[in-house]
């Protein structure tokens, strides 16, 4: 599992991206258009964080959902507008984008041990050297992490099957009509096949805003403006009634024939 390297842009059903961790402190509350191109198309989500929880709205085959997560309780709501219902649920590890540079770098990690090794001067970045641990099919894994000590990014990364994750500052840019750093990652594999990304790092928000794949795969904040949500959004609207399970849509009512 690669550590938390990238912020949630996009969620899309079940798929999250998890958030870069924070430097010194929690990265400001903001509201913005999540965009993800593909070949396939484009997909958008409106979110909304907050310094206690997270909400995104998105559509899928026309019908509306409404997710709100609350970190420190691993609470989960969703809502679903188009019949006023919605569903609470609890589990152990729901994403947490406020993540500081206080923690441990295993503290948002079950089941991971964290163990500092030393510090060095990694691609003219200080970082600190972890070793992470962890079971896995009964067996001991061990992974490198070289984590940016200012970002808290992970700037170099060895994994257990062989594969090299490598992050290099290129220079500042303009992206969203906001300040950032652009990086490049470089991914190269067991076998020696390497790939290359580039990122957008939003030194105020502290975390990565737009990411490009060199296949043509886009994911970025747009239209993102900073400053606390309303608390309104992290509450279930009134006339909401509470359900075990997702509602089932409604097939379109036929038409009567003349």
């Amino acid at each position: 599992m690669v550590w938390l390297r990238h912020i949630l842009l996009v969620m899309i059903g079940a798929t999250v991206m998890n958030t870069a961790v924070a430097a010194e402190d929690v990265g400001k509350p903001f509201s913005a258009t999540a965009v993800q191109i593909t070949p396939q198309g484009v997909v958008q989500t409106n979110i909304y964080i907050s310094d206690k929880a997270i909400r995104n709205e998105y559509e899928q085959n026309g019908r509306k959902f409404i997710e709100i997560i609350y970190p420190e309780e691993n609470k989960r709501l969703m809502l679903f507008p188009d019949e006023k219902v919605f569903i609470e649920q609890y589990a152990p590890a729901f994403p947490d984008r406020r993540v500081t540079g206080k923690n441990s770098p295993c503290d948002k990690l079950p089941g991971t041990l964290c163990r500092k090794l030393q510090d060095e001067v990694v691609n003219d970045i200080e970082t600190e050297k972890w070793e992470f641990s962890r079971v896995e099919k009964g067996r001991p894994v061990h992974t490198l992490h070289w984590i940016d000590r200012k970002r808290q990014l992970p700037i170099r990364e060895f994994f257990s099957d062989g594969t090299v994750v490598e992050m290099f500052l290129l220079s500042d840019d303009t992206v969203s009509k906001r300040s950032a750093e652009k990086w490049r990652m470089q991914v190269m594999g067991a076998d020696g096949q390497r790939t290359q990304f580039l990122q957008w790092y939003d030194r105020e928000l502290k975390l990565v805003i737009r990411e490009e794949h060199p296949d043509g795969y886009v994911r970025e904040l747009r239209d993102i403006k900073v400053g606390k949500p309303k608390a309104t959004l992290f509450a279930v609207p009134k006339g909401y009634e509470r359900k075990v399970q997702p509602p089932r849509p409604q097939p379109p009512k036929s038409q009567a024939k003349p």
